[in-house]
């Protein structure tokens, strides 16, 4: 029981840090690198933890946020006329 409760929380901790890393760099391949999963893991947690595509969800809306203010801040440097 407790391996298995052990094993249960590394995965949560992987599943955390992928998606703070998911929230800053808006790519599978880029998060699963800084927290140090195999991308392919990521789809394996989505297809079988509903809760982990429900943070999966919101992760990605606070992605493009970032890649939008990331897009209009390199706009604004760039005048176009």
């Amino acid at each position: 029981m407790k391996k298995r409760g052990l094993a249960h929380r590394v995965q949560q901790l992987k599943e955390a840090a992928f998606i703070r890393a998911f929230c800053k760099v808006a790519t599978i391949y880029h998060a699963a690198r800084i927290a140090k999963i195999d991308r392919r893991r990521h789809y394996e947690w989505l297809e079988r933890d509903e809760e982990y595509a429900k943070v999966f969800a919101e992760a990605k809306e606070i992605a493009l946020d970032v890649l939008e203010r990331d897009n209009f801040e390199q706009l604004k440097g760039k005048r176009v006329g």
